[in-house]
């Protein structure tokens, strides 16, 4: 049984837990932003939101289609201050309907996997060959299994990435920064509002248990199956990850500086 838990927990944990992760990390450097221009940040952030924000209720619209679900109003940007939202998304759907209710967990977390997605894009159109060696760090990392290798390799794929990025040769391009603009603010509006992690969490349950169901039958029918099934569950988180990569990135660059600019002040 011990056994059994333990795989279920891996099988959550490399891919819900990838992107859950990922939103979190990406909210905690823009708030560590917000801190760092003082009283200035949350309007920074907001009217950066004007190219983020639209981004991220667009890929939530997105995902209600797919699932099914009615869009009664959508909201792609506007600054609410009593609210403190810069867009929404109100949909509704069938609580009866199994495809609706899983289809809440993709709903929420569809920023985090759409902003990496148009990220990714930006980079190929702007930074093509940036894009052709970066890719091919993706494809490495996206080729691992649970092992200490793997999340090694992870990590120097991510490094591998930052430096081609920030190659010297493309510092006197142009189309970095061009690249680099609209990128970090469509990076830090990937993090998941309240509202997001509330409704993912509905859809999340049902996914869930479906996995739970499927790994009990197959514990019973042939644990040989069991283990393929997880393989393929974790090779797909891997996946994930490494697709999450360059807007972690991203947002890293937006934390780091943040901390040096904090730091400065505390010093000055």
């Amino acid at each position: 049984m011990k056994q059994f838990i333990l795989i279920y927990l891996t099988q959550l944990l490399t891919t819900v837990g990838s992107i859950v992760a990922a939103g979190f990390f990406i909210h905690a450097c823009k708030q560590l932003f917000v801190r760092a221009c003082g009283k200035y940040g949350p309007a920074i952030v907001n009217y950066s939101g004007i190219i983020g924000t639209p981004v991220h209720e667009l890929s939530h619209a997105a995902m209600c289609l797919i699932f099914g679900h009615k869009i009664k109003k959508i909201k792609l940007f506007g600054i609410d201050k009593r609210s403190g939202t810069l867009g929404f998304v109100q949909h509704s759907y069938n609580p009866k309907n199994l495809w609706h209710r899983i289809g809440n967990f993709f709903i929420g977390i569809a920023p985090v996997l759409a902003g990496s997605g148009v990220l990714l894009l930006f980079m190929r159109l702007l930074l093509p060959a940036t894009f052709r060696n970066a890719w091919v760090l993706l494809a490495t990392a996206a080729d691992g299994a649970l092992t200490l290798d793997s999340v090694v390799q992870l990590l120097q794929s991510a490094f591998g990435i930052f430096k081609l990025i920030f190659d010297p040769a493309n510092l006197k391009d142009w189309h970095l920064w061009v690249f680099l603009i609209p990128s970090v603010t469509i990076a830090i509006h990937m993090d998941l509002s309240t509202a997001d992690i509330k409704g993912g969490w509905n859809g999340f349950l049902f996914l869930a248990g479906g996995v739970g169901l499927i790994d009990i039958a197959l514990y019973f029918i042939n644990t040989a199956w069991l283990q393929a099934f997880t393989g393929i569950i974790v090779r797909f988180g891997f996946m994930l990850t490494s697709l999450l990569l360059l807007s972690v990135i991203l947002a890293g660059i937006v934390g780091a500086f943040s901390l040096i600019l904090l730091l400065l002040k505390k010093i000055f």
